[in-house]
């Protein structure tokens, strides 16, 4: 088993173009099961998801709310992701908590975030999240870094909603020779009715090159969405289902990969009470 993962792992970096960046996994991490069935296309979220794609949608969460879910990459447990979140609103605006883990015992990665987002003005909100990144390698210790990320969110119009994100603009290292990513999304989102939203945006991470993402969100039955997205570099195709119960939504999500497969996600979201 050790040796099979070694061996899949490297041929994971190559693929990705991340050989030497640690903490890939927790910085672009997907927003959840949902954001999964849409190829991550979720700049624009409004609610807890925006804990891990844009901490400026958070403004717009009006009851406590919170999430769970893991992500397994190509049906190895060794590549497993596991998180949770938290979103509290007050009077000022909304404050939420991120806690990921990504790896097993002889390689793991961490991330504890928090954040803080609100209104700046009519139609834009702003947020922000300070992050505690950790990484252990078993033959060669502990690493951790601090940094933040930032985000903005502009509502057009009532249909369409422009998005900009940017993560470790300080260039944080874990490493005294290596820096992490920094990477800026801008993304648009068209809700044409309450039934359907349909999501585009740009990546640019330091370590690689331009991913272009696109998802549809399509409410089919009562309570029951299907969801379906595609993206670039590298090129992936997701889909997913979400139910939503009077507390609590249910996701499922796959992505896959023409290479390495299939990987699955799961989630639970409680869909919010009042303080």
């Amino acid at each position: 088993m050790q040796k099979r993962f070694v061996t899949f792992y490297i041929l994971l970096l190559f693929l990705f173009g991340t050989i030497s960046t640690f903490a890939q996994h927790v910085v672009s991490a997907t927003a959840g099961a949902r954001g999964l069935a849409t190829a991550n296309a979720n700049i624009n979220y409004q609610d807890v998801y925006s804990l891990f794609s844009n901490q400026a949608g958070l403004a717009k969460v009006r009851k406590f709310s919170a999430l769970a879910y893991s992500h397994n990459r190509f049906l190895l447990t060794e590549l497993n992701t596991v998180a949770i979140g938290l979103a509290v609103p007050l009077s000022t605006g909304t404050i939420g908590l991120v806690v990921q883990h990504y790896g097993f015992r002889d390689y793991n990665e961490q991330k504890i975030g928090l954040a803080y987002s609100r209104v700046l003005i009519e139609n834009v909100t702003i947020g922000a999240q300070f992050d505690l990144l950790t990484a252990r390698i078993k033959e060669y210790g502990n690493s951790a870094a601090i940094t933040f990320e930032v985000g903005l969110q502009y509502a057009i119009s009532d249909q369409l909603m422009a998005g900009f994100h940017l993560f470790n603009p300080v260039r944080a290292k874990l490493e005294s020779d290596e820096s992490l990513p920094m990477i800026a999304q801008f993304g648009l989102t068209y809700t044409p009715s309450d039934y359907l939203i349909i999501s585009a945006a740009m990546e640019q991470n330091s370590a690689a090159s331009y991913t272009v993402k696109a998802g549809v969100e399509y409410l089919l039955l009562k309570r029951f969405f299907v969801r379906t997205g595609v993206q670039t570099n590298p090129a992936l195709f997701s889909l997913g289902v979400g139910y939503e119960l009077p507390k609590f939504t249910l996701n499922m999500a796959m992505s896959y990969h023409t290479v390495l497969g299939v990987s699955p996600a799961f989630g639970i979201t409680m869909n919010g009470m009042k303080n």
